[in-house]
This record gives C-alpha cells, structure tokens and sequence, in this order.
C-alpha cells in the first residue's frame, strides 16, 4: 500500500447511519473496502477533483469526499453519502 488513508470521526459516523439504514448493507460494507483500497493504492488515479483541496470517489452505492496530502502520503476521508 502506497497511501495511509484515514477517515474523520465525521465520515465515519456518516458512514455507520448510511449502512444502518440501508436495504443492503454488504454493498456498503464492500463499497468502503473498496474506496479505502483504491485510495490505498493509486488515489491520484481513482479521485476527482471537486475544487482546490477536495477530492470525490465513487464506488456505488458510495461517494466519499476527501483530502489528499501527497508529500506525506495520506488521504483523508472528510465525508460520506450514499449515490442517488
């Protein structure tokens, strides 16, 4: 892994009410899994930009809201909602 990717205690608790209230929790659950893995690997790959500083991924049923620090190789998830 090439990135440590963290998540805000506000992006996580936004995460935990979309997999409470969802019909279909292991998309969540694999969703997650997913975009964590992805901004492990490769986040400059997988992100887009939204406006100076803050980037968008996608993995459905997710779309998660990040910070990218490439000099210190992080990426931190800000936020979380579920795709329409």
């Amino acid at each position: 892994m090439n990135f440590s990717v963290d998540w805000t205690d506000d992006a996580l608790e936004a995460l935990t009410a979309l997999w409470l209230l969802s019909p279909d929790r292991s998309a969540i659950t694999t969703a997650q899994a997913a975009i964590d893995l992805r901004l492990a690997i490769n986040p400059q790959a997988a992100i887009t930009p939204l406006r100076e500083g803050l980037y968008a991924i996608s993995v459905w049923p997710l779309r998660a809201t990040l910070e990218l620090i490439p000099e210190d190789r992080v990426v931190v998830v800000v936020g979380v909602s579920r795709l329409a």
